[in-house]
Parts: structure tokens; sequence; C-alpha cells
């Protein structure tokens, strides 16, 4: 077929609480080296909107990141990214996509990060005042914290109560941010082994009060967080939750567990899940979160499916998903709503205007090396080293398109 008419379903408008989408097609957030406050990451996303998606999800920003000079080491720091996100979000607007941004919260009290291992041109070292905690204290045994910290043996204290009303209270505070800003919706992460996503399992929570025990308890700290958004940024105002469908580890959390997670998510405002897969202590963070090819397409549809049978608001399927066609049916079956992808637009940023086009054999897939558009977390991609394997244009499109002399 010569245009997207065989994709009737993927470019189906829909609306997400308030907000409605051109197409199913969502842009994951990926946490990339590049600063969020310069052309390299505008141009970078701004590419992706032009390319037809029909919501992009900005990487994940720790809250206090949006909400306190100090995080960042420099005075005017929220003021400038407030700036060119605000700009950004504009630019996206203008291209037709809606956009928004994942908050994050990691093992740190305050919320000091190491912003260096991410963003260029930022301090080196995280400030001395950082706290690592957990909803238990434990010790971290692997190279990989819940995060991508990577510090064996490191201690975590156990979270007191009002520190744990704080943090609920810095995600509110940072929706209401994101909306001054013009953002559309926020997802709140709480999967792969992020702070939430820990207070969700039972490998990981091992508390006596209000926070911990049972699985009611267990799922209050994400539900306070959806309700802390919803009161400070508005009951109109998009919340997706990035929810774990399973561990697939024993004695962690299990697909029963996220159906009953989902069902309360919905009841305290949630307007959209976005299916994934939780990750503990002493598993591989990379395997887990970043399928490789071997594990098939729709790695993670599966958990997603389950779920969507047991709330209303849509559902975002996710998992190594590379080609239109597996896409439209997942949605013409109805297994999911919406299509969630992370590497494939870096890939590929033209990957839903060659679909709606019908120029299926000029779509560039992602063969999931996971190499340096994962290394972000990690530390920065060297110089001269491009992002993608398949896209050598991937992250250079500033650079591209204001070659120096010209």
């Amino acid at each position: 077929m010569a245009d997207g008419a065989a994709y009737k379903h993927l470019f189906q408008p829909i609306s997400i609480g308030s907000m409605q989408l051109r197409n199913r097609i969502v842009m994951l957030p990926m946490i990339m080296s590049m600063d969020p406050r310069g052309e390299q990451w505008r141009s970078f996303l701004l590419r992706r909107a032009e390319g037809g998606y029909g919501a992009i999800i900005h990487g994940a920003i720790a809250t206090d990141l949006l909400l306190s000079d100090k995080c960042w080491g420099e005075v005017g720091a929220v003021k400038s990214l407030t700036v060119a996100l605000s700009r950004l979000v504009h630019d996206v607007h203008a291209a037709g996509a809606k956009m928004g941004v994942q908050l994050l919260q990691l093992n740190c009290y305050p919320q000091i990060v190491a912003i260096a291992q991410t963003f260029p041109n930022t301090p080196p070292q995280p400030l001395p005042e950082v706290q690592w905690v957990a909803p238990s204290a434990w010790v971290e045994p692997t190279p990989f914290i819940h995060g991508g910290n990577g510090i064996p043996g490191l201690q975590l204290r156990e979270l007191t109560t009002m520190e744990i009303e704080d943090i609920i209270g810095k995600f509110a505070k940072a929706a209401g941010r994101c909306k001054e800003i013009g953002f559309d919706f926020v997802e709140v992460h709480g999967a792969h082994g992020v702070l939430p996503c820990q207070f969700f399992s039972p490998l990981d929570n091992h508390r006596t009060d209000k926070y911990g025990g049972d699985l009611k308890k267990r799922m209050r700290f994400g539900i306070e967080i959806v309700q802390g958004i919803k009161g400070s940024a508005g009951k109109d105002f998009p919340v997706l939750y990035r929810i774990p469908g399973e561990d697939n580890m024993a004695g962690g959390i299990t697909l029963a567990d996220s159906i009953a997670f989902a069902v309360e998510l919905e009841k305290a405002g949630v307007d959209c899940l976005d299916v994934s897969i939780g990750v503990t202590a002493d598993r591989v963070f990379l395997d887990q979160v970043a399928p490789t090819k071997e594990r098939g397409e729709g790695t993670f549809v599966a958990l997603a499916s389950a779920i969507k049978k047991r709330v209303r608001v849509p559902v975002v399927g996710v998992g190594y998903i590379r080609t239109p066609q597996f896409a439209e049916s997942l949605i013409a079956e109805g297994k999911v709503d919406l299509i969630g992808m992370g590497r494939q637009p870096i890939t590929d940023p033209d990957w839903p205007k060659k679909a709606m086009e019908g120029r299926i054999k000029e779509i560039v897939a992602c063969d999931s090396c996971n190499l340096n558009c994962w290394r972000g977390p990690f530390g920065p991609v060297p110089a001269g080293v491009p992002f993608c394997k398949m896209n050598y244009e991937a992250g250079r499109e500033w650079e591209l398109a204001h070659p120096k002399g010209k």
C-alpha cells in the first residue's frame, strides 16, 4: 500500500486525559549525554518532533534539578534550565507533537546528583552533603545501583517518614514547575529500580510503617506522588506513570501486584500507564530495561496487555518495537493503546513519517546494540564518537545545521 492507510490504528488520534495526540507513537525518555539547556539537545528532540512522533517525553530529570540551584552547584541554573525547556516545548509544539517530561528520584537525599556524569560543563562531583538512602537500609552488592550510580558496597540508610513526605512534595512542586514551563504532561518514573519502584518492591521495601509491609502499603508512595502532582498541577494536567510490570525474580514484584497497583493509580488520578520492567539490586540493569533483539519484538507488551484489561486509562506498550506492521497489530488487536519507543527514534527520527507515507523499506531499524545511546547515565560519550552507529547524525543535528565557517 502506497500510504499510511495500512496503519490506520497507529495513526489514529488518542486522548490522554485532557490532551490529544496526533497519533499513537510516543518517544520514550532517554537520558543521553547532552546538556538539557543546550542547542544540541533542543535540536535533537525537535528533529524527532518533526519526524512525526505524537508525543515526546523528555529524558528523566531529578525533581530537585527543577527546584534548586544548589543541586547544580551554580547560581541561576534553574532559571537557565526553565528558559531552555520553555523554548524546547514551544518548538516541539510548532512541529505538531506534545511534550512531556519524566520526573525522577534516585537514592539521594537531598537529591544531589553527579550531574557531570550526564551533562557536560557541570560540576565534576556530587556535593558532599549527599546522603544515600532507600526505603529500607541495605548495602549495594553490584556495580549498578538503582539508576546507574554504580558504587559496590555503598551503604544506604532507611528514609524517615518526614523525608519520604518531603520527596513526595518535591514531585508535586516539580510537576507544577513543569506545567509553568509549558509541558503538556509529566511522567513519574516508577520502574527500573528507581526509588518509587523500590518502595513498591517487596525485595527492597521491608518497612513496618505506613510506607511498607503488605501490598497496599507498598503502593502508598507512588499513589501519594500522583495525588500530590494532581494537587499541585491541577486535575486536568495529565500524569503518566511508568509502572514495572514485574521483577521476573523470586520474591519480587509480580504481574498480579502490578495489576492491583495500576487499578489504584487510576483511582488516584493517573491518566496513562507506561508499562516496563522492575529492576532490583542484584540484577543486571541494562540487560533488563534495554532488551536486545534476541528477546524478540514487543518484549514487555504482554505485561502491558494484562494491565490494560483491568484499567480504563490508555496503556503504553514498550520493548524492542521496531516495525510499523507489528506496532499496528498491537493496537488493532487491542493489546495496547500506544506504542512507546526509546532507542528507535534515535536511529530513525522519521520513523512515523516514513510509516505514514508507506516508505517502510526506508526505515532504519535500531539493532539494540546498547552502546553509546546508553552511555548518558554512565558517563559522557567521548568526543567524536557517534551516539548511534546506525545514524551518524543523531546528536549532531545542531552541528550539521550550523557548520563552522558558514
